[in-house]
């Protein structure tokens, strides 16, 4: 394939406007909405007891196929100094996967 066709759908790509996915504030301040089709489970413990990190986890609520869920892990960005799983793009990731049939566990780490 020639660089000038690889450049020209790369192009493509980029400026392509979103159609299937509903653009939201990653910044806003406001409290994500949790769909009806998900369910959520906040702050549970996955280290030991006098770690102060905790994880949210998102489940869809239709039953898995084969009785198991396919999980995605979701470690929030923030160069290590900043960052939280409750943040509204993290929310709205944990929530479009969880809709899609994933169970997401969102962490908080050590900073």
């Amino acid at each position: 394939m020639k660089l000038t066709t690889i450049f020209a759908a790369l192009l493509l790509i980029a400026f392509h406007p979103l159609t299937a996915l509903e653009v939201k504030d990653w910044k806003s301040e406001n409290e994500p909405v949790i769909p009806d089709d998900v369910r959520v489970e906040r702050d549970v413990a996955y280290l030991p007891e006098e770690r102060k990190e905790k994880a949210d986890l998102y489940f869809p609520t239709t039953e898995p196929i084969g009785g198991k869920f396919a999980i995605v892990l979701l470690m929030h960005g923030g160069g290590f100094n900043d960052g939280d799983k409750a943040r509204g793009r993290e929310v709205q990731l944990a929530v479009e996967l969880a809709k899609h049939g994933y169970a997401c566990m969102s962490i908080n780490h050590k900073l």
